[in-house]
């Protein structure tokens, strides 16, 4: 299973859509109980969830880990993970994975500077207030020192995502482009 991590507006979304497009993934469709964005559709993009049905999961033990994040909860299901699978994480949910299933995953981190990342969030449609508070809060919490193993790291502000995607993929498949 693929997994990518990085601060907000490093393309993780982006790339996962290339991946799933072009290379024929399938998106790990993870649980969150945040409010949708525009755009964005259940199922699909993530299962969006109360906080009672999302503790109830919990509870049940259907996830293989939960993490609160920005003061949202995020969770990923034992029944999304398969090999063809792409899914976006934050550190202590890499980990978890990594603690769980070491010979499994292969760990993306990617990055990009503040200020293309703040950039980036502008275009989307973020406030910026919004966005300088999600980019304080990342450099906190996304510290590629506190993940227990990143199998490759890339800069997405380098490659456009096409190109970020096809780097990405041959690492995972071994290709090693």
């Amino acid at each position: 299973m693929l997994i990518l991590c990085g601060p907000s507006a490093t393309g993780k979304s982006e790339i996962v859509k290339e991946l799933i497009k072009t290379y024929k993934m399938k998106k790990f469709v993870t649980c969150t109980t945040r409010a949708p964005r525009i755009n964005e559709v259940d199922g699909i993009d993530y299962h969006f969830l109360s906080k009672d049905q999302f503790f109830i999961y919990a509870k049940t033990q259907e996830f293989v880990e939960y993490q609160e994040y920005n003061g949202n909860f995020y969770g990923t299901l034992r029944s999304e993970t398969k090999v063809d699978r792409a899914v976006i994480l934050e550190p202590a949910g890499v980990n978890e994975f990594i603690l769980k299933l070491p010979d499994y995953v292969f760990v993306v981190y990617l990055d990009a500077s503040p200020e293309v990342r703040l950039s980036r969030m502008l275009k989307r449609g973020d406030g910026e207030e919004k966005a300088l508070e999600r980019i304080k809060t990342d450099d906190i919490v996304f510290i590629p020192e506190k993940i227990k193993r990143i199998d490759f790291r890339i800069n997405t502000a380098k490659y456009d995502v096409e190109e970020t995607a096809e780097i990405i993929y041959n690492r995972y498949m071994g290709l090693n482009k």
